[in-house]
């Protein structure tokens, strides 16, 4: 199994036992299902609020989730403008960002996401 970068790391993961995890719980799934079998086994290995697993779509520079579990509910028809967002900096620049926590509870750039993440300004680790 190939090392985990240590900005990638999460402390007290197994990384062996979350892949397992995560392939167990899609297995049998395709399509629709298969993406909403994964974020929810996304979210449970990696102990968060939720994951989401999205399309980007250029003309309008926005990201459309295929599935999105957040605080144990399905979020349905989101899209989300990233200019602005860090987001944005994934696409652009093509790189892998993580965020440790949420830093404050307002900021302008995020007025499409649903109640459940709204206005969350996020920490670049």
């Amino acid at each position: 199994m190939p090392k985990v970068p240590k900005e990638l790391s999460l402390p007290g993961l197994d990384v062996n036992a979350a892949l397992r995890s995560i392939l167990e719980g899609t297995a049998t799934e395709t399509g629709e299902r298969f993406f909403q079998a994964l974020v929810r086994n996304l979210a449970k290995v990696l102990n968060t609020e939720g994951a989401w697993v999205t399309e980007y779509i250029e003309e309008s520079r926005k990201l459309r989730a295929l599935a999105f579990w957040m605080r144990d509910q399905w979020i349905e028809d989101f899209e989300y403008l990233i200019e602005g967002t860090p987001c944005a900096r994934v696409i652009e620049e093509a790189c892998m960002c993580t965020f440790r926590r949420i830093l404050s509870s307002s900021t302008p750039r995020t007025p499409t996401l649903p109640n459940l993440m709204r206005s969350a300004t996020w920490e670049r680790r």
